[in-house]
């Protein structure tokens, strides 16, 4: 069966009876005392500390790979200003911390993820992941395809001949020209470095 995990609720009443409907059925209920709520934080913030807090025994220090970008990201997630930053910086970000957790505590990768995520950082962290756009693909300058000199003249003497016959189709009429003009293909072919 799948759990479910409740948070910020508000009860009026919690009654107990001596036999429920669902006898398989495991409730646990906790109580915390609330978290202050924290000031935010800049980026400048993040980069002049030598360390960012992660929680009571874990600190992501500024000479681990990947701290500006965590310390942007992890300020971007609290105040919600993402400007540039995608979800490829925040996924990157909870990857580098991630691997500097598994690598001090020596538990796979996926653990370390996990637990960074439930550190106030790293709900930052993730917060930011859902709410950036995704990264624009990369523009890349394309050069048009060159179309062959040999080609054209096959495709120009086609077109004469559906002058002539109206009925022909483009691929019947440039087949009738490859067989009256043969050195026309063996030039195409050249020209297209297979000759």
């Amino acid at each position: 069966m799948k759990a479910y995990a409740l948070s910020d609720l508000e009860l009026d009443e919690v009654s107990f009876c001596d036999r429920g409907a669902n006898e398989l059925s495991k409730v646990v209920l906790y109580k915390r005392q609330s978290e202050p709520q924290p000031t935010s934080k800049s980026s400048a913030d993040y980069l002049g500390e030598e360390e960012i807090i992660m929680d009571d025994e874990f600190r992501f220090s500024k000479d681990q790979p990947g701290y500006s970008l965590v310390a942007k990201c992890a300020a971007a997630g609290e105040t919600g200003e993402l400007g540039n930053l995608s979800k490829a910086d925040f996924d990157a970000a909870l990857t580098s911390v991630a691997k500097a957790f598994a690598d001090e505590y020596g538990v796979t990768f996926e653990k370390a993820y996990s637990a960074i995520l439930a550190t106030p950082i790293g709900s930052q962290l993730y917060d930011g992941y859902l709410a950036a756009p995704h990264a624009p693909a990369p523009v890349q300058k394309v050069e048009p395809e060159k179309v062959p000199d040999a080609w054209r003249a096959i495709e120009k003497e086609a077109a004469k001949i559906r002058r002539d016959e109206p009925r022909l189709s483009e691929p019947a009429a440039i087949a009738k020209v490859l067989r009256q003009q043969p050195h026309l293909y063996d030039q195409y072919e050249a020209e297209c470095g297979r000759g």
